[in-house]
């Protein structure tokens, strides 16, 4: 999921409302992300990553790819060529 989402759109897909809410008040409060009313139903708010919310989450999402890549590395290192044959 991607882009500008409400609440409900995301909480339907992950979490609860009250915990969703939760956590966005703490994220921006981090200023990672902003509160913002949909024009098209005032009722609405639609939550958006701050452009230092989109560095974080980036950097995050590197992080993981990082710590990802080198665990495989460390299993594949610890095969030997035998194992590698048998499968």
């Amino acid at each position: 999921m991607e882009g500008d989402l409400s609440i409900s759109e995301i909480a339907n897909e992950h979490l609860s409302k009250v915990s969703l809410t939760a956590i966005v008040d703490k994220f921006e409060m981090m200023r990672l992300v902003k509160r913002v009313r949909s024009k098209q139903d005032r009722r609405k708010t639609i939550i958006s990553l701050t452009d230092h919310g989109r560095e974080v989450f980036a950097q995050a999402k590197e992080e993981r790819k990082a710590a990802f890549e080198a665990e495989m590395l460390r299993n594949l290192s610890s095969l030997t060529e035998s194992d590698v044959l048998l499968r």
